[in-house]
Parts: C-alpha cells; structure tokens; sequence
C-alpha cells in the first residue's frame, strides 16, 4: 500500500473527508518512486497506489497521475503489478487517454475504480458532484472500446436525500448501460457536519428496497461480465492463501481468481492459469503447465 495523496479537490455533499482530511497533498514523486523501489527489491509484487483521490495526485505540486506511473515504471524495475486507486469521473476525464495508454504495460492493472454514485443528473448536481451521466458514460465508453475486459468498478449511494422513484430508475438504466465489473453499493447514511444530514432524507424502507433491486441487477451484470473469461488462459498473479485449500490470485484486470492449492504454485509467483468458472464475485482457474 503505498499512500500517494490525501485530501481532495472536491466538496459533496454527503463527504466528511473535506473536513477530516483538509485540502489536496500530494507526497512528492521521488519519494514515492523510492518507496516502491525499496518494496519491490524486498519482493513485493503488487502496489496499490491509494489516496481519498488519487486522479487529482500532484495537480497541487504541478505533476499529474500519469506522470507518476509513468515515471514508477521507467524507474522501478522488476516484476510487480500496480493498482490504481479510485478515481473522481470529471478529473478523469482529462486523463483517461494517458491512463488507457500507461495500461498497455503489463505491469498496470487493467483496472478502474470509478464511482458514478448516482444515474440521474439531479441527484449528482445535489450531491455537487462534477460530472454528468453523459460524462461518465463518455470515459467508460472510452475505456471499454480500447480494452474490452477493462475490469470498471463504481460506487453508487442510493436513497440519497431528493432522490425520487424516477431518479432511482435512471441510476438502474446507467448501470445497465456501464455494465460494471463490480458495483459497491451503499444506502445512504447521515455524516454529521455536511450539507446532505440537513436535507429531507429518503425513508429508511425505500432506501433498502432500492438497494435490493440495485444489488440483484449488479450482480447480474457481473456474473455475465466473468463469463467472458471462461475457457480462456489468463495470466494470473497469485497473492494470498484463501479457504477451502486454494490459493488466491488476480488477473491482469485485477479479477479475483481461485485456484486449487494442490497444483505446485506459491505466493507470489504470475503463472498461466485455464478460466474453468465463474461467479458473479471471483473466477475459478486451474494451472495450465
């Protein structure tokens, strides 16, 4: 884990973060370069690069994001993936076609952790968020066309205070649009000190019922989104010991895989792996010699 910023550019209105963690800093690039040299000659394999935001990495020090990766992988060599943190739409935007190019490179995770939060434009503009639905299916559109198994992760809060039937119906139409890899969904919750705790709040009865719709068709659109992998070799690295004697690993777009531990695989090791299944969460694989 190696934290590359903290704060953010951003203000909603239902985000404590502004006030716990302040203005945008960013560590300076060296630094960060240093540390994940030092964790990769001492044999790590994955580095996640985390922040509140990390898109808006350095834009208080004149550096950008892609600048930062760009520079990890001239500088650090070895063999390791690197995970991008979560990503605010509208700074992305601007950076999304150097972020896809930086993704050829096998050692980036082709992953984005993208959080729409909400389908309906009148919903975003009351959270102050700073995109449209327009925008976000632009930069998802975008991604999906030059990499088709782009692993896309969003977030989404439903029965956010105004939040009406018909709003809720347009967060169910986007997400079947973007066809998220994986949707974390959350009802919203009261954070003291913020512009949404004194909105008229949504019943706490709708807000589960919307999150039980929500969460079937999600999970749908990820068990057919895992489908595609099965039958294919895939690259996969292995990085923890999980139940039921398998090991634990992730594809080059950061799918979680299980794999029988009785084949002659360890921690720590990219090997080639046949995709046998699929659930809406993970991948089962075996080992293809």
């Amino acid at each position: 884990m190696v934290p590359i910023q903290s704060g953010c550019l951003g203000n909603c209105a239902f985000c404590i973060e502004p006030i716990a963690r302040g203005k945008l800093h960013s560590y300076p690039p060296d630094l960060i370069v240093e540390k994940i040299a030092e964790a990769v000659g001492k044999g790590a394999k994955e580095i996640y690069l985390t922040g509140q935001d990390v898109i808006c990495y350095g834009l208080d020090m004149g550096v950008t994001l892609p600048e930062l990766i760009d520079k990890i992988l001239r500088k650090v060599e070895g063999e390791y993936l690197i995970r991008i943190g979560m990503l605010e739409p509208s700074l992305t935007a601007r950076f999304i076609d150097e972020l896809l190019e930086l993704m050829k490179d096998e050692r980036v995770y082709k992953y984005l952790h993208l959080p729409l939060q909400s389908g309906s434009n009148k919903v975003l503009k009351l959270m102050n968020r700073k995109y449209s639905v327009e925008e976000y299916l632009d930069i998802a559109g975008k991604a999906r066309r030059a990499m088709p198994d782009i692993n896309i992760t969003t977030d989404i809060i439903v029965g956010f205070p105004g939040e009406s039937e018909e709003d809720f119906e347009e967060t169910v139409e986007a997400l079947k649009s973007i066809r998220p890899d994986k949707t974390h969904i959350a009802r919203y919750t009261i954070r003291p000190f913020t512009v949404a705790a004194t909105m008229k709040q949504v019943p706490e009865p709708v807000k589960k019922k919307r999150s039980k719709i929500l969460s079937e068709i999600a999970a749908k659109i990820a068990h057919e989104r895992n489908l595609r992998h099965v039958g294919r070799l895939e690259k996969v690295l292995i990085n923890s010991l999980g139940r039921d004697s398998c090991f634990l690993g992730r594809t080059l777009n950061y799918k979680p895989v299980l794999v029988s531990r009785g084949e002659k695989i360890e921690i720590g090791v990219i090997r080639t792996f046949r995709i046998e299944s699929a659930t809406p969460i993970y991948l089962r694989a075996a080992f293809k010699p």
